[in-house]
């Protein structure tokens, strides 16, 4: 599965879950691609429900 930040803006406007880590960790990662990446590598990449989601809620972009 490859990584795109349009995608993963999506996401974010859909899980509240995701958007409230993305927040905490752009408190820490200024670099606002840096913190959509990680939060890509550690959750969705790994979370079968989230790469799910990714998947069917960006799929139309």
């Amino acid at each position: 599965m490859d990584y795109h930040s349009i995608r993963m803006r999506q996401l974010l406007k859909h899980d509240p879950f995701l958007s409230s880590v993305f927040n905490d960790i752009t408190k820490h990662i200024t670099n606002e691609e840096a913190a959509l990446y990680y939060v890509f590598e550690h959750y969705v990449q790994r979370e079968p429900i989230l790469k799910n989601a990714y998947l069917y809620l960006t799929s139309h972009s």
